[in-house]
């Protein structure tokens, strides 16, 4: 660990002494830094942003009204966790965060309903080494829903001219997160750093309801859904305090994915259950990273963040139960697997219809 660099030995002759001089010369090419000073939890950061702002956009489509009434306030808690495996160098990282959210959303005559929420998260970050990073989330989102009927999707799919009907959807999610972290060495003093992320999050796709035939069929329907998800983060830049102090640049998070599964319903007098199967590939992605100097010296290295597999099985299990005709309690849990990770969201909130 430290300096890195090449050297060269010239030997010249002294006629005079018949002896020969030699001449080192030392040419810095780099600097490793000791694992404690990697800062790998910066760009890591990125990926909690990510988490929190599609769990937010998973709560959107939960709190789409069920309930008769054209005009509805609701209230949820919100929770979601991320852990990434070590593999080789890349540390392993935990995210965790926890909150609640508040909206309100309306029917129009035109089958179209609209929803608004903000949302509030507090979270913890750490490397399991030396470094812990407290977060605060502001997040506002919006989604859009219609219900229609399309003579052209039947021709397409079933070959009939019979009117077939499908929904579209459409989510936008923006969250600021400040971020504070401690980074506790075991030979030095130790350092703080504080900074923010702005990530945004746009979710667009269409589903294709089916009633389920026959009286002994244990879903009511099943609803295939393909949908487009981006989602981009950034880091600003930022310097610690303290003579061990590091100086981050900014950086990026890039992550274009294409979910496609199915979903299964069932319904009753008052309750509703679901449950959602999907395949996640990442078609487009850019992992974050940073360039990092230690600003007692002047030397620089390159921080990599972690890499998630690029492939996911997602499941999701959510109900609706309604207490009355204006009134109904909503949850959700939700499950997303890859190579090296695991994350989970859960909410379960109210709503109440006007």
């Amino acid at each position: 660990m430290g300096i890195k660099g090449t050297g060269i030995i010239v030997w010249v002759d002294d006629a005079t002494a018949k002896t020969k001089n030699a001449t080192l010369t030392w040419t810095k090419t780099g600097y490793k830094p000791n694992p404690e000073r990697q800062g790998p939890l910066v760009p890591n950061s990125l990926w909690g942003s990510f988490v929190d702002v599609r769990s937010i956009q998973s709560l959107m489509d939960r709190s789409t009204s069920s309930l008769s009434s054209s005009t509805n306030l609701w209230v949820s808690g919100i929770a979601d966790f991320l852990h990434e495996d070590q593999k080789g160098n890349q540390r392993s990282y935990r995210h965790s965060s926890a909150g609640y959210a508040l909206g309100g959303g309306f029917f129009t005559a035109s089958e179209n309903f609209f929803n608004f929420a903000f949302c509030q998260l507090f979270g913890y970050d750490k490397d399991h080494l030396v470094a812990k990073n407290h977060t605060h989330v502001y997040a506002g989102a919006m989604s859009y829903r219609h219900l229609g009927e399309s003579k052209t999707l039947a021709k397409i799919l079933s070959g009939n001219s019979d009117s077939l009907p499908f929904v579209f959807n459409a989510r936008f999610a923006y969250g600021h997160t400040d971020n504070n972290m401690t980074t506790k060495y075991t030979g030095y003093s130790p350092v703080k750093g504080s900074w923010g992320n702005d990530a945004f999050g746009i979710e667009c796709g269409g589903a294709i309801p089916v009633v389920a035939s026959g009286r002994r069929s244990w879903v009511d329907t099943h609803t295939p859904f393909l949908n487009l998800e981006m989602i981009y983060a950034h880091q600003n830049d930022f310097k610690e305090n303290g003579t061990e102090g590091r100086s981050f640049q900014s950086e990026d998070l890039f992550n274009l994915a294409v979910p496609v599964g199915i979903k299964f319903e069932k319904f009753s007098d008052k309750p509703t259950y679901d449950l959602s199967i999907a395949y996640v590939p990442d078609v487009i992605r850019n992992d974050p990273g940073c360039t990092t100097t230690l600003m007692v010296s002047g030397d620089s290295w390159s921080t990599c963040g972690t890499s998630l597999s690029r492939q996911a099985l997602l499941v999701r299990a959510g109900n609706h139960h309604a207490f009355a005709s204006n009134f109904e309690v909503f949850s959700q849990f939700e499950v997303e697997l890859r190579g090296s990770s695991r994350s989970y969201a859960i909410d379960l909130g109210g709503r109440f219809g006007f």
